[in-house]
Formats: C-alpha cells, sequence, structure tokens
C-alpha cells in the first residue's frame, strides 16, 4: 500500500517541483522589470505633486508602490512559499525525508 502511495506522489511532487522552479524565475525577472516600472511610476508622482495634483500623485505612488519588490511581487512570493510548503510537507508524509 505504502508502494502505490509513493508511486502516485512522484508525479504530483514532479509537478509541484517544476511550477515552483518556473514561478520562482518568474518572480525574480518580474521584480526586476517592475522595479524600473516602479520608479517610472514614482518619478511621475512625484511631477504631478510638483504640478499640483495631489490626488493623481497618491494614484502614482500607489501604483509604483505595488509594483515595486514590495507589492505584487511580495504576494506572489507568499503563494509561491505555500507551494514550497506543500511539496515539502507531502514528501516528507510520504517518503519520510
Amino acid at each position: 500500500m505504502k508502494l502505490i502511495l509513493k508511486l502516485f506522489c512522484a508525479p504530483v511532487i514532479f509537478v509541484l517541483w517544476i511550477i515552483t522552479g518556473l514561478c520562482n524565475l518568474m518572480i525574480r525577472l518580474s521584480s526586476v522589470a517592475l522595479f524600473f516600472v516602479a520608479m517610472l511610476f514614482a518619478l511621475a508622482a512625484v511631477l504631478k505633486l510638483a504640478e499640483g495634483f495631489t490626488a493623481s500623485a497618491i494614484v502614482g505612488f500607489l501604483v509604483a508602490f505595488l509594483l515595486s519588490p514590495f507589492g505584487l511581487p511580495m504576494a506572489a512570493t507568499l503563494i509561491l512559499a505555500r507551494f514550497y510548503g506543500l511539496r515539502y510537507w507531502l514528501q516528507d508524509k510520504v517518503y519520510g525525508l
């Protein structure tokens, strides 16, 4: 019975390994790209603030924060951490590693 469980869970663990690896790569690449876009939004928000458009500046700063490494990439990293936890939990329960 334990052998059947190991054979059933091996492809699931492999797929989780592939998914976490690809997602990790995508998060790293998108964090770098979004950082530069966030800087552009922050600069535009500063210029809008200097012109006196406070509401537009606040929206610009909010978008810059969401695109920065502390916004959406951090949320994606937290979700990816759940996939890592699932994979390691499954490996520990099935294989006892």
